[in-house]
This record gives C-alpha cells, sequence and structure tokens, in this order.
C-alpha cells in the first residue's frame, strides 16, 4: 500500500491538502465485493435448483394415494378401473335360450334377445337348446335372421362376432333365470354384466 501512496502524493503534488484514504479499508471492501460477485451465480444456481426439486417433490406428492404407494401410470393418462372377475356355473334352465343383440341385459329394443327352443324326445317335447344355443345364434348372425344388422344382397353372408354364453340371472330383463343368453364379446362380457359364463 505504501507504492499506492505514493502514486497518489506524485500524481496530487505536494502542495494539495493531505488526502485521508485508508488504502487498506478499500482493499478490504473490494476483496468483499468480488466474493460478492463470485457468490451471486452460485446462490441464483442454488435457489433454481431448490424450486425445481419442489416442483419434482410437489408432482410426485400428487401421485401418491394415501396409502403412500405410487399409482401406476397408464396410456393416456387415465387409471383404468379393475377388470370385473370371471367365474362359471352350468345353467339350471336348459330350455329356452337366447340371442342377444348386445351385452344389454335391460334395453327393450324389439329383438334385444330372441328366445330360441329346439324340439326334442323328452316329457315336455323340448330339447336341450343350452347345448345348441352358441350354434343357433351363429347362425341367426350370419343370415341376419333379426335384422341385427343392414340387410346384404341374397344370399351373401354376415360377418360373426365373437360369441359367448353366459348364464342369465333375476337382473335379465323378461327371461327365465338360470337359462342361457348369447352375446357379442368373450368371458369378460359376461363378468362386466354381472353373469356366470355358462359351462354348457
Amino acid at each position: 500500500m505504501t507504492l499506492d501512496k505514493q502514486f497518489f502524493t506524485r500524481a496530487l503534488g505536494d502542495d494539495e491538502p493531505p488526502l485521508n484514504l485508508d488504502f487498506d479499508k478499500i482493499e478490504a471492501a473490494g476483496r468483499r465485493s468480488a466474493r460478492r460477485a463470485k457468490l451471486f451465480p452460485l446462490a441464483a444456481a442454488a435457489v433454481v435448483v431448490a424450486v425445481a426439486v419442489a416442483g419434482v417433490t410437489f408432482t410426485m406428492a400428487r401421485g401418491l394415494p394415501s396409502s403412500g404407494q405410487i399409482t401406476p401410470a397408464h396410456p393416456g393418462g387415465t387409471q383404468s378401473a379393475p377388470k370385473a372377475p370371471i367365474w362359471t356355473e352350468a345353467p339350471t334352465v336348459r330350455d329356452p335360450a337366447y340371442c342377444y343383440k348386445s351385452a344389454d341385459l335391460t334395453s327393450k329394443e324389439i329383438n334385444q334377445h330372441v328366445p330360441t327352443s329346439i324340439s326334442g324326445r323328452t316329457e315336455t317335447g323340448r330339447g336341450d337348446t343350452a347345448a345348441h344355443i352358441v350354434e343357433l345364434c351363429r347362425i341367426a348372425w350370419r343370415d341376419n335372421i333379426y335384422e341385427w344388422r343392414p340387410a346384404k344382397p341374397a344370399g351373401e353372408a354376415h360377418d360373426v362376432p365373437d360369441l359367448v354364453a353366459c348364464v342369465l340371472s333375476s337382473r335379465s330383463e323378461d327371461v327365465e333365470s338360470g337359462a342361457v343368453g348369447v352375446f357379442p364379446g368373450d368371458e369378460q362380457t359376461c363378468a362386466d354384466l354381472g353373469l356366470a359364463v355358462a359351462r354348457l
């Protein structure tokens, strides 16, 4: 600091009033300013990191159910409902049986479900319709017997959907509980309707 004082003395001249500068304080202030300049970007970076971490934590917390387990991601961002359990039962009514246009138990649309029976050599003269109902409904779809689809030229067959036989319950509209109903769909269709898959 002696050289700095000498420099100021020479620059101002000996005839100027003495300069009372505390060069040690000036130098210390310069060092503090330099430290702040270095620390400011670090502090700003720390704030950015803290905000980012808080955002991730908040986002993850929103995905946590009350049990504390992370909810798995689902396509489209929605959580699918659990599937109804599938079970089987033997029908308690084997004649009649029913062909359904759609997987709907309560619709009153014309020909939504059609009762079917076959003749047989039994005391009642009825056959075991339940044993043949899937094939009978397949033919009904192929030939569009109940006009469930737009008409096609004569002799041209219709596509037959996948069909499943379910045991109907008292919830089914205008049918015999315990009989077989054949729906477009698969075994899960029966379960979704609250019905057992028919064990034929």
